[in-house]
């Protein structure tokens, strides 16, 4: 299996063998069941479709519900993809989790951004104040944002306020430092994307 699914516990420090302070994040992985088997005859591709992360069947959807019963598995709140070598070793309902990523040493991991929502100039892209003088009265404003008669417009791409965060991002090349498999605890190095309890994708490194 190419990725698992953890949530993001926190980050804490830890100390190398010469001493030395690293920053790490604690992963907590989810134990994932397949859902469904896709072919390449009859899908198109091979993958594994998982859920993970139970919950009350009241807040699934009837199709969602029609899967469950035909894996035979209870309802989950996640329904994710994945690739693998060789999906024949898999069956549907079977139960996967963090022993696929045992030999793994190094990872990258997928999440979402924190989103800080509509925000100004200085903290989305980190401008200087206006001057604090007497008469002044751009202190926070962007400053000039066109040009006159020609071409009389914004181009694309100009740095002014708005939505900042909550976007799609991967770090590379993440080291794996520990992991706790009676806890299915992951600890990697660095920082990962997202808030506390995010659901974070984690995938083997190419």
């Amino acid at each position: 299996m190419e990725t698992i699914f953890a949530k993001k516990i926190g980050m804490t420090s830890i100390f190398d063998d010469k001493g030395q302070r690293m920053g790490v994040t604690v992963l907590e992985t989810f134990p994932m069941k397949v859902l469904q088997i896709k072919t390449k005859d009859q899908d198109g591709y091979d993958a594994l479709v998982v859920g993970f992360q139970g919950c009350k069947e009241k807040h699934t959807r009837k199709p969602q519900q029609g899967v469950f019963k035909k894996a035979g598995v209870p309802p989950v709140r996640f329904i994710r993809e994945t690739k693998a070598p060789d999906c024949s070793v898999f069956k549907v309902g079977q139960e996967v989790g963090l022993d696929q990523f045992k030999d793994v040493k190094v990872v990258d991991i997928i999440g979402l951004s924190k989103g800080h929502g509509y925000m100004g100039c200085i903290k989305r892209h980190h401008f200087r104040r206006g001057r604090e003088t007497h008469g002044n009265k751009q202190h926070r404003d962007p400053g000039s944002v066109g040009n006159h008669t020609y071409p009389a417009k914004v181009f694309k791409g100009k740095r002014m306020a708005g939505h900042m965060g909550f976007t799609r991002i991967t770090v590379k090349n993440l080291k794996v430092m520990n992991i706790v498999k009676e806890k299915n605890l992951l600890v990697v190095m660095g920082a990962v994307p997202g808030p506390n309890n995010a659901v974070l994708d984690i995938r083997k490194a190419n």
